[in-house]
């Protein structure tokens, strides 16, 4: 381990012992930076400590096999009979140890939901053999390559670590930066590229590679190597083995992969089919290649450093070599591979992958196969790679075969689930809606509408949707399909409500399925909010009812629905609850970015900024990875409202005027208007009223247009009233502050009579009413602290606080002004708190610990003064960088200080003076 000893030593230390609490550890780099490596020397120091180790290294091909991974961690587990009967049949199902009728039910067809496996039934059973193992001593489970487990051990994975024993417990977790693969912790170490001189020795020690170059060739290795250890082993493997000089300069590719196809250039054409075997089986053994006659070939591969077989299964040195091995590999062959393979693999469903990747043309009985296939891993909750089979299936299907347009339907629907948008458009373009079935192409064009919904434009989802209607030959089709656009019509609310009452009238006697009769309930009190009825949830609540018998899509669910309207009404607490709860248990990577889209803004108004910004990246990853625009949009939107709040105004303009251009582009209202309120609560926070009056008034005019009379989704109607305030429009003022008090006491909900209340007593102070302003700003104080809107209240005592300075009563407006800079300062609303402070100037009166650091304050200002970075400051704290420049921003303002060079004298004045008074 020469370059990561640190790194060995810190993980070693936390290797478990009897009664040490349980923890999980994540590694993060890119390729070949020794992670591997890392998580193998932990490996054999927990081993040799006698401690039980469970490992797995997913590779790229196992991917594609449900449960491959969980399969091969708990393989040394032989004895289940700790758990319970129904969780060792669980996991006796998941690791293949049973077989008939219970492994596979025969005629399973997708949405078969009596026999399914999910995550939580494996991962509840994962949970509970954690448990017992532990009771017999320290565990460790180390996952390397976390981003090519198959999709089905991660979900139960990822449910099972989060129900750790409390003690006796480490899991250790690698993964490839970029990589879009699951994810087991969020809170990865960033593996580091390692120093020049740690490289230098690195190959040094590889003295077989090194001897035969030069000094300058050393240099130019370690140069070229940028820090990454494989990079320069196989450089150095490279120059030795070319021999050229060059006058002591190192012709140094641009590339690993250059080099890596140099170096398999050389390799023996059965050495090199072998190989391709090892890339293609999901689980290469030294068994299988016995078998197949290549066993020969793979110790010469060995030989030269290119697999190990020491576990009896034949494993890439690293895993870039089997992609660099099938690059080099052309289709012909590979499907000549394939072809081989399908004969001697064991796993019935490896099988089919290798027949199906081994056609050469379409295939009905093949077809079939797949599709049966397909339908047997939805059943065990492997949503993506049941999504892999269905396409295999629909495009190994005949032209003229009636069943092809289904199938194309099917696997677009699969593939939107497992958040493969794009792959959902090709396959859905694979439809001849010639020959399809009316009610196939009803289907289809609902799932295109799903679609287009989410990563393409509400509009487009309306168009497919009505074209839809126009195709439905039942009364069943046409509730399902009013139902749906009642959700897609998102510029114009009151046409969404006509479908959605549409579809209601049409439920009446009608015979439909509880799920669609579901989504007829949803649409209607959706409808509803959005008309300004209020929450329904007497509907919701009998969707939720009808949903229990049936799994669907997370966003499409009542349940889901709920808890967005939750949000939206304020009843904060059992909102985050619900949209958790949909979190922890969400099978589809295509349904994480809507879950992710609320809890940024729900976390920002109770004041949970650091969980709010976390959220939002995590949004905004999994709408990137899995190509959801509009969720994309909506994630940067999030933290531009973020970065709003904590007077990071800068970025925030350029990002919300972007988001401002895309809306208007695309003709997306919502979108637009987002922007449009964005850019006016940033003129707002630039002292620039008159301009936010322009921009809010715009803002203001689209949710007219769109028929929006929610007030939960017109949050920024206060700010707008505050910019007429302040613009001296006191009667536009006055009747939009009548129009939210008249919407607040209709709808009796606390939040708005208090934001109603808020803006009343700036009009009543304006206009010199003292009484009736304080009596206001009061209310206001009072009723919502009454709610979790931690930054709303921290305002209300901000108007309080000036509305008193206004009336020059110097003693209550000291106490309100007080209370809100303390706020304000507590959750890192640099603008907000600086306007607190001013006012607290004009009165004559100063913050009485404004210069006083608070704890997070002091740590990072003491690290900023070492000279870490803004990012490292945060690893170190764990803390985003966000927070770490806003406290940054108070530690200047409070210690005068105008930057890095004048922290660090104060840091060391601080220490001097702390060691003097030792």
């Amino acid at each position: 381990m020469v370059g990561r000893e640190q790194e060995l030593a810190d993980l070693v230390a936390q290797l478990p012992a009897a009664g040490s609490p349980s923890r999980i550890i994540g590694f993060e780099g890119a390729a070949g930076l020794g992670k591997s490596m890392l998580l193998r020397t932990a490996r054999a120091a927990a081993e040799q400590a006698g401690m039980r180790v469970l490992h797995c290294q997913p590779t790229q091909a196992e991917a594609q096999l449900a449960y491959a991974a969980l399969g091969d961690l708990l393989a040394p587990i032989d004895d289940l009979a700790g758990l319970g009967p129904v969780l060792r049949d669980v996991l006796e199902r998941v690791l293949l140890r049973v077989s008939g009728p219970d492994a596979h039910p025969p005629g399973s067809t997708v949405g078969t939901s009596s026999t399914d496996l999910d995550a939580r039934s494996v991962g509840s059973a994962c949970a509970a053999l954690w448990q017992l193992l532990v009771a017999d001593g320290p565990l460790v489970v180390i996952v390397d390559d976390t981003h090519w487990l198959d999709s089905a051990s991660a979900a139960a994975l990822q449910f099972s670590l989060r129900r750790l024993p409390t003690q006796g417990m480490l899991v250790i977790a690698a993964r490839r930066t970029g990589e879009p693969g699951p994810v087991l912790t969020t809170d990865e170490v960033a593996m580091s590229p390692l120093s020049a001189g740690t490289v230098m020795a690195l190959l040094g020690e590889r003295r077989d590679r090194a001897a035969a170059l030069t000094a300058r060739q050393m240099r130019s290795i370690v140069d070229a190597a940028g820090g990454n250890p494989l990079f320069a082993i196989e450089l150095a493997r490279e120059a030795a083995r070319s021999g050229q000089r060059s006058g002591g300069q190192l012709n140094v590719p641009a590339s690993l992969d250059e080099v890596l196809t140099r170096r398999f250039g050389s390799i023996a054409d059965d050495v090199h089919e072998a190989l391709a075997c090892v890339a293609l089986l999901a689980k290469p053994d030294v068994a299988t290649m016995r078998r197949l006659g290549m066993m020969t070939a793979i110790e010469r591969a060995e030989h030269d450093g290119i697999v190990d077989t020491a576990t009896g299964r034949v494993v890439y040195d690293h895993p870039l070599f089997a992609s660099v091995v099938l690059a080099r590999t052309t289709p012909t062959a590979q499907r000549a591979l394939h072809r081989r393979l399908a004969a001697f693999v064991d796993d019935p469903v490896e099988e089919a992958r290798h027949a199906a990747r081994a056609a050469e043309g379409h295939d009905a009985c093949l077809a079939d196969r797949l599709a049966e296939v397909a339908a047997s891993l939805v059943a065990r909750g492997a949503v993506e790679h049941a999504a892999e089979f269905a396409a295999l299936a629909a495009n190994l299907t005949p032209l003229t075969s009636i069943v092809r347009p289904e199938r194309h339907v099917v696997a677009a629907h699969l593939a939107f689930q497992s958040g493969e948008g794009d792959a959902a458009q090709r396959l859905l373009a694979g439809v001849d809606r010639a020959v399809a079935e009316p009610p196939i192409r009803v289907r289809e064009l609902l799932v295109r509408a799903k679609v287009e919904f989410s990563i393409g434009s509400a509009a487009a989802a309306e168009s497919n949707a009505i074209e839809a209607l126009r195709e439905c030959t039942t009364d069943a089709e046409r509730i399902e399909v009013h139902s749906i656009l009642a959700r897609v019509c998102y510029d114009n609310f009151d046409r969404a409500a006509e479908h959605a009452f549409e579809a209601d009238r049409l439920a009446v006697g009608a015979d439909v399925s509880d799920a669609i009769r579901a989504s007829v309930l949803v649409a209607r009190a959706t409808a509803t909010l959005m008309a300004g009825g209020g929450l329904a949830r007497q509907l919701h609540e009998q969707a939720i009812e009808l949903e229990r018998s049936s799994s669907g899509y997370a966003p499409d669910s009542a349940f889901a629905s709920l808890a967005v309207l939750l949000k939206i009404v304020d009843e904060l607490d059992e909102s985050r609850a619900m949209l958790l709860e949909i979190l922890r248990g969400n099978e589809d990577d295509g349904a994480l970015p809507f879950v992710l889209s609320h809890l940024p803004q729900l976390e920002l108004w109770t004041g949970n900024w650091d969980a709010a910004e976390e959220y939002a990246q995590r949004h905004l990853h999994a709408a990137l990875r899995t190509g959801q625009h509009d969720q994309a949009v909506q994630a940067h939107n999030n933290l531009t409202l973020i970065d709003i709040h904590r007077g990071l105004v800068a970025e925030a303009a350029v990002r919300a005027e972007e988001i401002r251009r895309t809306g208007v582009a695309t003709g997306d209202s919502w979108t637009e208007r987002n922007g449009l309120g964005l850019l006016g609560l940033i003129a707002m926070a630039e002292g620039d009223a008159e301009r936010a009056v322009q921009l809010l008034g715009r803002w203001h005019a689209l949710a007219e247009g769109m028929a929006l009379r929610e007030p939960g989704y017109c949050r920024m109607q206060a700010d707008y009233v505050e910019a007429l305030v302040a613009t001296g429009r006191l009667d536009e003022a006055a009747a939009f502050a009548a129009m939210m008090q008249a919407h607040a006491t209709r709808l009796d909900r606390g939040s708005l009579l208090a934001g109603a209340a808020r803006v009343r007593a700036l009009i009543a102070a304006a206009t010199g009413d003292r009484d009736e302003a304080v009596r206001l700003a009061e209310s206001a104080v009072r009723q919502f602290a009454a709610t979790p809107l931690a930054v709303e209240l921290a305002r209300a005592q901000l108007t309080l606080g000036q509305i008193h300075r206004r009336f020059k009563e110097k003693s209550a407006a000291r106490a309100a002004l007080t209370a809100a800079l303390e706020a304000f300062e507590r959750l890192g609303a640099e603008r907000f708190a600086e306007r607190a402070r001013q006012d607290l100037a004009r009165i004559g009166l100063r913050p009485s610990a404004s210069n006083a650091l608070t704890e997070t304050e002091r740590r990072v200002a003491e690290l900023a003064a070492t000279g870490r970075t803004v990012r490292q400051v945060g690893d170190e704290l764990f803390i985003s960088p966000k927070t770490v420049e806003a406290n940054l921003t108070r530690v200047y303002r409070k210690l005068g200080l105008s930057g890095r060079t004048e922290l660090a004298r104060w840091a060391a004045t601080a220490d001097a003076g702390s060691a003097g008074a030792t």
